[in-house]
């Protein structure tokens, strides 16, 4: 056979061989989770997402992804990222599959993230040292000094609340999360931070010189985050999820385990309380007010 029939060949041969090849990559991200067994996940160390416990890792986020991990029959690898503002740009670039760090749904975000349905509410909280004067609201902070982490939502509300407290200032941590700089709080070594409340509800656990002084911001939503992407695949199956542990109260059994015990009253409770007061107080605020001024009393 000539040299010249031989290349023909074997080109041809080639051909259907090369397009098998990338046919075998064109796999969706929830078949190459399949594919892998692994679903690659960014999160921080934070008592209210993921860290070393007595027993092994623990924390709701931790939580939240075994459970989706085994609902998808793979394993989950977790990997903690040396900033929360590296954790956003990772997850923003699909350096991973999820996110899930207690992340806070914001317009600013949803324009680079794509947010799974929120599984809890929360405010961001003023924490002051409770030997200190507790402020009463954002204008009486009297120039101490107010640290914050960069990356996070917090910075966002701060400038919202400077157009009303045109001397408000503070400073952004680059080096620090929140539970540094509840610590620099705790030891006196700044005035204030801002943490988010289910944040702030652990902080006596750690903090004991800690106090909450008043919201910040209206009830916000965490949510995990994905890459923007035109891959529904595994965002389905997220919501899909959601929606079962919603619904069977597995959701409400984790937040119960993870904050219930910071609290007089349950977490999902005092959860459930504050939706009720939004929903059910303005109907009857009339009568409070009356009996409050009658009683002279401040209710």
């Amino acid at each position: 056979m000539s040299i010249f029939k031989r290349l023909i060949i074997g080109i041809t041969l080639a051909v259907p061989l090369s397009t098998c090849t990338v046919t075998s990559f064109s796999h969706n991200q929830l078949e190459r989770i399949h594919r892998t067994g692994t679903l690659h996940v960014l999160t921080r160390s934070d008592p209210t997402t993921y860290y070393q416990g007595p027993d092994g890792f623990t924390g709701l986020e931790y939580d939240l992804i075994q459970l989706f991990a085994a609902h998808l029959g793979v394993k989950a690898e977790f990997e903690v990222p040396g900033s929360f503002k590296e954790l956003l740009a990772k997850i923003q670039s699909g350096k991973a599959d999820i996110a899930a760090a207690g992340i806070t749904i914001t317009n600013e975000r949803t324009s680079k993230l794509r947010f799974a349905p929120a599984y809890h509410e929360i405010t961001e909280q003023l924490i002051y040292r409770s030997d200190h004067r507790k402020p009463q609201d954002i204008n009486s902070l009297d120039n101490g000094i107010l640290e914050i982490v960069a990356g996070t939502s917090h910075a966002g509300t701060l400038a919202a609340l400077k157009k009303e407290a045109p001397e408000l200032t503070w400073g952004i941590n680059k080096d620090l999360d929140t539970n540094g700089l509840l610590y620099l709080v705790n030891e006196g070594l700044i005035d204030y931070t801002i943490a988010d409340s289910n944040q702030a509800i652990l902080i006596k656990q750690f903090y004991p010189k800690l106090n909450i002084a008043f919201d910040i911001s209206d009830p916000r939503q965490l949510a995990w985050a994905l890459p923007i992407s035109g891959d529904d695949s595994l965002y389905n199956e997220i919501v899909s999820f959601f929606t079962e542990i919603k619904h069977n109260k597995t959701l409400d059994q984790l937040l119960e385990k993870h904050y219930g015990h910071a609290s007089s009253l349950s977490y999902v409770s005092n959860c459930k309380f504050r939706e009720h007061q939004k929903s059910r107080l303005p109907s009857y605020q009339k009568y409070f007010d009356t009996a409050a001024s009658e009683l002279n009393i401040d209710w």
